[in-house]
């Protein structure tokens, strides 16, 4: 694209020698002074001029003014102008002319657009004339980053057109090409303001909020979307701009205010909107994600699963997936967890371990969801391909769920000795009896799917590993309730079975850790109990093919 600007700014060199100067006879020479008359101007800099003389636009003294655009499109003879202004007559740029430049700025041919400006100057042009010329010919200067001729052209419009005149696509136009080029659109602003904000268009204030989305400009940004809202306007601005305000101000903390955004004047997104305007959500989605906020991200992915699932197929991309499940893991949020499962099932995507193993802990944290990370490490154990690290937090997870999620797990610990404060007391013996519940529906959950089915079908059988962090998690559980008794009891309907019984497990050493645990935990009005443990412990080292410590 350099080498196409550099040859584009050489044939400008060559092609448009009549249109940098005037001709070089007697009779068509005119000096800055006679123009200067000839509209009606004084021979002191325009006022705008001054401002675009300044340090902030200050066209490089060493760059010449490539060409003059208002003397090619107003004419050099004072005696084709009415003395003092410029044809402002009542015919409009003609068709052809509307035609013509679009078809030369579709495909960016700045040579065709300055044969056109030559044609106009000859009617004289009238405002209307200017204002298309100038509007297509910034476009394509900025389009090609000729920054030193976007000036120019500037410069020579401003003095030809009034601002009160200047209209809402002439300033957008000229707002794109400043940032094209990589200049601040800080001085255009200024004077589109001293114009009076209410007549900024919706055209206007899009291309000044692309400027400062590119320019990270916060202040700006929230400056432009207030102005439009005041106007009326946000509703008139593209949903595809309004898309990468609300990203812009996701980037910058700005979340609940860019959720509101696309919420008031985004969705729902049609067939007749910009077709980027989805992928631009998913790109928002997952700004959302990595700034680690909860409800924004259920909220735009709820709404593009729902609405936009066959987009979302091909959007939704293995690296965002994980990251939203260990999001819902680490916020607890089992109901975006089982969306993002659901939405890979259905796209036919394979579940893996990266996938399944935040699943199920997100699933135990809640407490309320234990039937489906149950089954899921029952049916997907096989997937699970996880060492002794992960085994471990798998194991505390689920005894975490057994005991109905995190939240209460926290109320059971840091209660676990009540004082003698009635109201207190009740209220934490109310939370153990919720507690006992939910493990008992584990434990038979747990029967059902480890004892009871894979009798009748031997062929599915959890992974070993997976199903023994499950069972041990059960023991676990009764042992923080405080109950060795019922710890005893779940290791025998697990891992002691009847001859008829084929015995797929085998307890490794976290087992035995919590019969020992077990058996200190039994009081001395249980002696039974723990003689029982004792023995059991005993043979488990005595038998156990492999040395359990």
């Amino acid at each position: 694209m350099r080498w196409r600007s550099v040859q584009t700014a050489s044939r400008l060199k060559h092609d448009l020698g009549p249109l940098r100067t005037l001709s070089s006879s007697a009779t068509q020479r005119t000096t800055h002074a006679d123009y200067c008359l000839s509209v009606g101007l004084s021979e002191e800099p325009h006022p705008i001029r001054k401002v675009l003389s300044g340090k902030s636009f200050a066209c490089p003294s060493s760059s010449p003014r490539c060409f003059s655009t208002s003397k090619h499109l107003t004419g050099s003879d004072p005696a084709n102008r009415r003395t003092g202004e410029l044809s402002t007559g009542a015919q409009q740029p003609s068709t052809y002319y509307h035609a013509e430049f679009e078809r030369a700025q579709s495909d960016k041919n700045i040579i065709r657009i300055l044969e056109l400006c030559q044609e106009l100057k000859q009617r004289p042009p009238s405002q209307e004339d200017l204002k298309l010329a100038y509007r297509h010919l910034v476009s394509i200067l900025g389009h090609y980053g000729l920054w030193t001729q976007v000036y120019a052209t500037v410069n020579e419009l401003l003095e030809l057109v009034p601002l009160h005149h200047m209209d809402d696509q002439l300033w957008a136009t000229i707002v794109d090409a400043f940032t094209r080029c990589n200049r601040s659109t800080d001085v255009v602003y200024s004077l589109i303001i001293s114009t009076g904000q209410n007549n900024m268009g919706p055209l206007t204030i899009t291309a000044l909020l692309r400027a400062a989305i590119l320019q990270s400009n916060l202040s700006q940004s929230l400056f432009l979307l207030q102005t439009a809202s005041t106007s009326a306007l946000l509703p008139l601005l593209p949903k595809i701009s309004l898309i990468q305000l609300a990203a812009s101000l996701a980037e910058q903390a700005q979340l609940p205010l860019a959720q509101d955004l696309v919420h008031s004047f985004v969705i729902p997104i049609t067939a007749n909107d910009h077709p980027d305007c989805i992928r631009g959500l998913v790109s928002l989605l997952r700004t959302c994600v990595n700034r680690s906020d909860p409800q924004s991200t259920l909220y735009y992915y709820s709404y593009l699963t729902t609405h936009h699932g066959e987009a979302m197929e091909e959007l939704l991309d293995d690296g965002l997936i994980v990251e939203m499940i260990s999001l819902s893991s680490r916020h607890i949020m089992p109901d975006l967890t089982l969306n993002v499962l659901s939405q890979m099932v259905r796209s036919k995507r394979k579940l893996e371990t990266v996938h399944l193993f935040p699943a199920i802990i997100a699933l135990s944290r809640s407490g309320d969801k234990m039937v489906e990370a149950v089954e899921m490490v029952v049916r997907a154990g096989k997937l699970l391909h996880i060492g002794p690290p992960e085994s471990e937090l798998l194991r505390f997870s689920l005894m975490v769920g057994h005991l109905g999620g995190l939240h209460a797990y926290r109320h059971l610990v840091v209660h676990s000795h009540p004082d003698q404060d009635t109201a207190e007391k009740e209220s934490w013996t109310k939370k153990r009896e919720r507690a006992v519940e939910a493990l008992d529906r584990s434990k038979q959950l747990c029967k059902e799917l480890l004892i009871e089915k894979p009798a009748h079908h031997p062929t599915e059988h959890p992974s070993s590993a997976v199903a023994l962090a499950l069972i041990n998690s059960l023991i676990q559980a009764d042992l923080e309730l405080g109950r060795p008794a019922e710890a005893l009891a779940t290791f025998k309907t697990f891992f002691q079975y009847r001859p008829s019984t084929p015995q797929i497990f085998q307890p490794d050493c976290h087992t035995l850790t919590c019969l020992t645990n077990a058996a200190e935990q039994a009081s001395d009005d249980d002696l039974v109990i723990r003689d029982e443990i004792l023995s059991t412990i005993h043979h488990l080292q005595r038998t156990s093919s492999e040395p359990l410590v």
